[in-house]
């Protein structure tokens, strides 16, 4: 049984997620996901839900995408990149590193 390194730090959990997502390979993006986010999904369901709303899924990952090369506000365990100004990529930081919350 091999055991995945989660990335350190806020900027490298969301590429880590992004090129996950990017390559497909949903069980590495659920394995990025905040907790509650896990317990509503599995790796399967994940890639159910991007196929189903290809289009809309590529856009949030390029918005996101763009809101990883800014600095994330980072304060008590939650850090946000702005992707305008109403909707933020949230990420929040858990016993085993930074993990998604929300795309925006």
């Amino acid at each position: 049984m091999t055991h995945s390194v989660e990335p350190s730090g806020p900027k490298l959990a969301l590429d880590a997620f992004l090129a996950a997502a990017e390559r497909g390979d949903y069980e590495a993006c659920w394995r990025l996901l905040a907790s509650p986010l896990r317990e509503r999904y599995t790796p399967a369901r994940l890639g159910e839900d991007f196929a189903a709303v290809r289009g809309s899924a590529q856009d949030k990952l390029a918005r996101a995408r763009l809101a990883s090369a800014v600095a994330p506000k980072v304060e008590e365990g939650r850090a946000e990149f702005p992707v305008s100004e109403r909707a933020s990529v949230k990420l929040t930081h858990e016993a085993d590193g930074w993990k998604i919350a929300s795309l925006e």
